[in-house]
């Protein structure tokens, strides 16, 4: 009988923790706030120096700005970029972290919002909203699912940039 009562307890416990991890089952949640993350381990032909001038050169050309760059050679470099994209009439915006320590990079995708302007009886209002308090039942599971395509979509792109950018001799 105990033993029922531990299992059932275990099995309690984890449908919470995975209820916790995901956003209507779409989208990872870390620490409350939708987050995708991801290690890439390079091989030796690209250096870290390589990688920074790559992610930084796929920013310019992803992201509305670059909002912090930080080089260190002990610790690793980090770039922040802020930048959107479109889906039906909103905005929605998020924050990229790339951390380059070694022959690796983690990429993460955080705090973001949806802009978007609403219009009912003729009037138009804008609704700013973190995309964890957003609640538009009608929309929001088509709505995340987009959102996790277009995040794992930049993510193969970065990864594809930072072994496959030439450098530019001119």
């Amino acid at each position: 009988m105990k033993t029922i009562l531990n299992l059932s307890i275990v099995i309690l416990f984890s449908i919470q923790v995975s209820a916790q991890n995901k956003i209507k089952d779409y989208l990872p949640l870390k620490n409350e706030k939708v987050t995708f993350s991801k290690v890439i381990n390079i091989d030796e032909t690209l250096s870290r120096d390589d990688i920074y001038k790559h992610a930084k050169k796929w920013l310019a050309y992803n992201f509305e700005t670059i909002k912090y760059e930080y080089r260190n050679m002990n610790d690793g470099d980090e770039l922040i970029a802020r930048g959107y994209f479109v889906y039906k009439n909103m905005y929605i915006w998020e924050t990229i972290t790339i951390k380059i320590i070694q022959l690796k990079y983690k990429y993460e995708f955080t705090d973001f919002e949806i802009k978007y302007t609403n219009n009912n009886n003729s009037a138009l209002s804008t609704v700013d909203s973190p995309l964890e308090k957003f609640d538009d039942t009608s929309s929001s599971q088509e709505l995340y699912s987009e959102i996790d395509k277009q995040i794992n979509n930049m993510g193969k792109a970065l990864q594809k940039a930072i072994i496959n950018f030439a450098d530019d001799i001119w």
